[in-house]
């Protein structure tokens, strides 16, 4: 008899250890089966809360525009013009020579005089400016086709178009200091974009949402992003430092 129960209670024990085991690989089976569905369920494109935020650079840097600028401009050509400043202010190379020369000629003479010369001729022909107040920069235009003119500068001028203005359908300013713009034509023909590091001053000038930029030098001219943001390459690319008067043709 006391075998008998021996064998018995056995039994019972190798029983419930197989149902253990059952029990958890069904468990298993359960956790690869949600791990398996988790894996295979569609990547969902339409809740941007669940998709990862990945920029580039510009990006980064510059907000898409609102204002869709390749249409403003279709039909046109894009020309960028840059500069650091204006240089209108300033007298001529062939000016300052002749006021070195003359300012030279008459200190000889007052040293012939036995009198004192009264001004440094350097100064006199190369810092002293012929009119402080002008900033202006002036863009000649040439061309009989419809052009678009982006005019960066970094510090504040005034771009003054002349020409064939009619024909102007967009001018984007921006740069570092505020500009702003003589242009003799209705503003509802030609599109006036502004913007700058610091408060637009421009009167005519409709806010941008791009990052202001402003560069002078042929290497550092992005090329490649204008054409990205205004969706049109450009035709052609000029800039120097100091600068007064600018053609398109």
């Amino acid at each position: 008899m006391v075998a008998l129960l021996v064998i018995q209670d056995s039994r019972i024990e190798h029983h419930q250890r197989n149902m253990v085991v059952q029990e958890r690989s069904i468990q298993h089976d359960a956790g690869t089966a949600q791990i398996n569905a988790r894996s295979e369920a569609p990547f969902n494109t339409t809740n941007s809360a669940d998709m990862p935020s990945i920029k580039t650079t510009a990006q980064a840097e510059v907000k898409a525009p609102s204002s869709n600028f390749q249409k403003i401009i279709q039909g046109s050509k894009l020309h960028y013009i840059g500069v650091h400043e204006s240089n209108a202010s300033e007298y001529t190379e062939d000016e300052k020579r002749k006021r070195h020369k003359e300012c030279s000629e008459q200190q000889t003479q007052q040293v012939a005089r036995q009198q004192s010369a009264v001004e440094d001729c350097w100064d006199y022909a190369y810092r002293i400016l012929k009119d402080p107040e002008n900033q202006d920069v002036i863009v000649q235009i040439n061309s009989q086709q419809p052009v678009s003119l982006i005019l960066t500068s970094y510090e504040s001028v005034k771009w003054v178009l002349k020409g064939n203005v009619e024909q102007v359908k967009m001018v984007y300013m921006s740069g570092y200091e505020s500009s702003d713009l003589s242009l003799n034509v209705s503003a509802s023909k030609t599109k006036i974009f502004g913007s700058f590091y610091e408060s637009l001053n421009c009167s005519r000038c409709m806010p941008s949402p791009l990052k202001y930029f402003d560069e002078y030098e042929q290497s550092r001219i992005p090329s490649h992003s204008i054409e990205q943001w205004f969706g049109h390459p450009l035709t052609s690319a000029q800039g120097t430092y100091k600068g007064h008067k600018f053609y398109i043709n």
